[in-house]
């Protein structure tokens, strides 16, 4: 049972290579049986096909898939079908672009609008007051203008949509309201950053000291005048440096010069002077020894 399991698991792994399917076999004659399988396998298949109810053939698989290949053809023959042409008109379109289709008749389609499918009414008064199909409507009528009446709308149909395809845009160019408000956001900010630096480099080219022009010290114009040999200035934080010896001398020599050359003024003398001073030569004082008192004389 395993051997006939594993020889059938390389056969269909060697058909899935090769790319072989149930269509092509059968065209090519091949069929599913092993001609190695032996007789003990062909008996089991033999009784469970008796064992199988009627109407049921042991080949289901096979069936199933025919019977989804008979739906696939069905579905292509309905699009195809949707997407036939029918006869109409320029003035016919004018009226109403909304046709019936000819394979199911609750369903309509648009001329405009290739694909669209419309179920109902309410569908088709929602279709003619959408932009989209507002704009191709307007474009048909100016190109139907120049047209013939009588002629086929389904040729400018097809330059209608073929514009509307044209300026539509590609899907990375599309972008996202956040996308967009993230863009000006980022703009916004770039152009803040540039102006300050166009603010901050006008305000150092006012503060840079102005520099003379060369025409002007070429025509001897007076340039600026510049301190030459004065001592440099004293800071807070140094200490004042002690004089030498010979200019401590200098200044003492200078001062005795200046006491010798420059005459005493003369004491101003008064008469309450005078005579004070004859009162106190006249008069023998009276000297008291130390630590004794003048007594009082008592009358």
């Amino acid at each position: 049972m395993f051997k006939r399991v594993e020889r059938k698991r390389k056969k269909r792994e060697e058909e899935e290579d090769l790319g072989l399917d149930e269509d092509m076999k059968e065209i090519m004659g091949f069929h599913d049986t092993d001609s190695d399988e032996s007789n003990s396998d062909s008996e089991l298949e033999g009784d469970s096909e008796d064992s199988s109810p009627d109407g049921v053939n042991a080949d289901g698989g096979m069936e199933v898939g025919m019977v989804g290949k008979d739906r696939d053809d069905e579905m292509t023959s309905e699009e195809e079908g949707a997407d036939e042409e029918p006869p109409m008109s320029v003035a016919e379109a004018l009226k109403n672009p909304i046709y019936l289709i000819s394979l199911d008749p609750t369903v309509h389609g648009c001329i405009l609008c290739r694909g669209k499918l419309i179920k109902s009414a309410g569908m088709a008064a929602a279709h003619r007051n959408a932009i989209a199909h507002k704009r191709r409507f307007e474009r048909f009528k100016a190109l139907a203008v120049d047209a013939d009446q009588g002629s086929n709308a389904w040729d400018i149909a097809k330059v209608v949509q073929s514009v509307s395809r044209a300026h539509r845009p590609e899907p990375s160019e599309m972008l996202s309201n956040r996308a967009l408000k993230r863009q000006t956001k980022r703009a916004a900010i770039r152009e803040k950053k540039r102006r300050h630096k166009e603010l901050k480099a006008k305000a150092i080219a006012k503060k840079a000291p102005k520099k003379p022009l060369k025409g002007d010290e070429v025509n001897g114009a007076s340039a600026p005048p510049t301190p030459v040999d004065l001592p440099p200035l004293q800071s807070w934080s140094e200490k004042p440096r002690k004089k030498r010896k010979t200019e401590q001398e200098t200044s003492i020599d200078t001062l005795v010069e200046t006491q010798e050359v420059t005459p005493k003024p003369a004491a101003p003398t008064s008469v309450k002077a005078l005579s004070a001073k004859k009162s106190t030569v006249g008069s023998p004082r009276h000297l008291h020894p130390k630590g004794t008192k003048r007594r009082k004389q008592t009358s």
